[in-house]
């Protein structure tokens, strides 16, 4: 069965070294981010089913964190756990000219880092950038506005209907350290997909 959303991280940090001149920075052990930017990418391809099209949408956040204790590596085979959840990502579709929550399924709003930002695993200041990718395909993807509720229409029906309708999507994102400190909470700005 086809996936109505792809998720893929990656990230680039800098963590910052003593030198003779230069000092640490001094972060909160709290997480901190901020929204850097929102980009959208039209993506064309041939199946066996004919075209496909999807928008892949890239949010970049900044994250600080002055322990560096963010991201986990879980066991090999080990199932992630409602602990294990460390990048929450909110999806809210706009209404009738009103953002609203999306309805989604946890395994497309409560994800884990499964790396380390800082693979050297020694407590000092981290900072960088973190990208999260989503690819919302167009013959996939659409919403149910039933009794007023956003809701992502299940990934195995066709709602072709809705395929070239304009939609606009904001995303609301926290993150989580292995210390369970949370960080403030960012909203990204509106893009519009399904164009």
């Amino acid at each position: 069965m086809k996936r109505i959303l792809y998720i893929f991280f990656a990230f680039s940090s800098t963590v910052s070294l003593l030198t003779s001149c230069v000092g640490e920075p001094e972060f909160n052990v709290v997480p901190a981010i901020t929204f850097k930017n929102l980009n959208r990418f039209r993506v064309e391809s041939e199946g066996l089913l004919g075209k496909s099209i999807r928008d892949s949408v890239v949010i970049s956040i900044d994250f600080q964190d002055g322990d560096g204790d963010l991201g986990v590596i879980l066991p090999q085979g080990k199932t992630p756990s409602a602990d294990d959840v460390n990048f929450e990502f909110k999806p809210f579709y706009k209404y009738r000219g009103v953002f609203k929550e999306i309805s989604a399924p946890d395994a497309f709003t409560k994800l884990y880092l499964n790396f380390l930002l800082k693979p050297d695993q020694r407590r000092g200041p981290i900072e960088g950038t973190l990208d999260y990718s989503i690819n919302f395909e167009h013959a996939l993807f659409g919403f149910s506005a039933a009794g007023g509720e956003m809701k992502l229409l299940p990934e195995n029906i066709f709602v072709r209907k809705r395929a070239y309708k304009q939609d606009t999507l904001l995303f609301e994102i926290t993150i989580k350290d292995r210390a369970k400190n949370r960080s403030n909470t960012i909203r990204t700005s509106e893009v519009v997909i399904n164009q």
